[in-house]
């Protein structure tokens, strides 16, 4: 069976429109958590933005400015140009590509739906594969393509399904990522499940009141053992698996079961036992109801050694993106040797005993936990380990 290797990331968030940026970051504990400038909405919750208009963010993507293009499409293509950089690809003729999203673009579409003939160009936005496929096309990749939307384990699931093809020898190599963008369906979505945070979130903090959405791009080159010789590799995908416990239509299970479950799954898979994790990037959302659920899932597992923490604090829940940009601060945890601050934790959660990262520090890192839990239980867990 074949190894996976990570050989290229690329990522653009609140915190940071490269890697390297957003590395810094991490580093530094910022937040960018505030109430929108650039999105237009009645609702002044706050929210993890990026800083660049959408004219700006055509010319980072370095396409022509007079043109219009949706905002997910435009963080999933420049995540998407930095994952191929670091990997140094240049011959894509066998490169497969697995996109997510859980908006598409509707952030283009809801602007223009109560005049759709003035706008029939962009309509074609509203489909789910159409973004993947014009990112496929911008780059020249030519292999088979995949969409994945399971709500906020989107990306975390192409993660899973792109190592499983390579590994089963049926692709040498894949770019799988998601992206999502800040609207006005999603912010308005959150609000009516009263989940969103009118405070910011705070994740596994006593005092936390829901999730701050925030917007990204995230991608990842995934290439076989022989396809990666000779190349940087930032760690070895280990183990993954997908748990769809279907306890609520929103929610987890109180009880952690699912979580519990996907965690168990993904060590059996990686041949480790919860002693070998060296760090577990949560996926705390800052609601009440899933991070406790997840605490207790954790708690019961490892205890309170484990070094733990949620960054969206820092990067808000970027939906489709998250999984897959967890996974690239995942990677840069065991490449710095350093686990990742709990961002804007104030006073833990008393529930249970978890060993929660208040500051970001050095540590020993040899394998990390990523979780990715999305609505309907579609709970996904994800290994990452040092070469």
């Amino acid at each position: 069976m074949n190894r996976v290797f990570v050989t290229g990331i690329g990522a653009i968030s609140a915190i940071g429109n490269n890697v390297a940026e957003q590395l810094q970051a991490l580093q530094q504990g910022t937040s960018n958590i505030a109430p929108a400038k650039l999105l237009k909405s009645t609702l002044k919750l706050p929210v993890a933005e990026i800083p660049f208009s959408n004219k700006e963010l055509t010319s980072l993507a370095e396409l022509p400015t007079e043109e219009t293009f949706s905002r997910t499409f435009l963080l999933g293509l420049i995540a998407a140009k930095e994952a191929l950089k670091t990997a140094n690809l240049t011959d894509r003729s066998d490169l497969q590509f697995i996109s997510s999203s859980t908006n598409a673009a509707i952030e283009i579409t809801e602007n223009i739906y109560k005049n759709p003939e003035e706008h029939l160009p962009l309509l074609r936005y509203f489909h789910a594969n159409q973004i993947p496929l014009d990112i496929a096309k911008e780059l020249g990749i030519c292999g088979r393509q995949y969409t994945i939307s399971t709500a906020c384990s989107s990306s975390a699931n192409g993660i899973m399904l792109a190592t499983r093809l390579i590994r089963s020898g049926k692709a040498k190599r894949v770019l799988v990522g998601g992206n999502d963008s800040l609207s006005r369906f999603s912010i308005n979505g959150f609000n009516a499940l009263e989940i969103a945070s009118v405070n910011g979130c705070r994740p596994f903090d006593k005092n936390r009141d829901g999730v701050s959405l925030g917007e990204a791009g995230a991608y990842l080159v995934l290439e076989s053992e022989e396809a990666a010789k000779g190349k940087h590799v930032y760690g070895e995908i280990k183990g993954f698996a997908n748990v769809n416990e279907a306890y609520h239509a929103t929610s987890t299970s109180p009880d952690g079961k699912g979580a519990k479950q996907a965690i168990n799954d993904a060590l059996a898979v990686a041949n480790l036992t919860v002693s070998d994790i060296s760090y577990i990037n949560a996926h705390g959302t800052g609601t009440k109801i899933n991070d406790l659920s997840e605490s207790i899932a954790i708690s019961e597992l490892f205890g309170s050694q484990t070094p733990i923490s949620s960054t969206k604090g820092c990067t808000g829940h970027t939906l489709a993106a998250c999984g897959a940009l967890e996974a690239v601060f995942s990677l840069l945890a065991i490449q710095e040797q350093q686990v990742w601050g709990n961002g804007r934790l104030l006073e833990p959660l008393t529930e249970t005993n978890m060993n929660i990262v208040r500051e970001t520090h050095s540590a020993t890192v040899n394998h990390v936990l990523s979780n990715s839990f999305g609505f309907g239980g579609n709970d996904t867990s994800l290994i990452f380990s040092k070469i």
